[in-house]
């Protein structure tokens, strides 16, 4: 039998929707997987205040797979190194 390496995962989750988060964290507890999981605050589509982080860029003239590309990027960054 073949062992996994240890992972670390994450979920994406609105802070407004807090039912979903519950929903989500009972499952990963009922298969145990609850400690190697995170949660990543999605940003809301409602909030435009977002627009500020791309001052002086013009969000209307932002290309949206160089976007995506960046904020993937980002978050591979963000991710904890491999471990032991």
């Amino acid at each position: 039998m073949t062992t996994c390496p240890p992972y670390t995962g994450l979920y994406i989750n609105l802070d407004r929707s807090v039912e979903r988060r519950k929903k989500i964290e009972d499952q990963l507890r009922s298969f145990d997987l609850a400690s190697r999981y995170e949660r990543f605050a999605a940003v809301d589509a409602r909030d435009f205040s977002v627009a500020h982080v791309y001052a002086g860029e013009g969000v209307a003239d932002l290309d949206r797979e160089r976007t995506a590309a960046e904020v993937v990027a980002d978050f591979a960054r963000a991710l904890p190194g491999p471990t032991g």
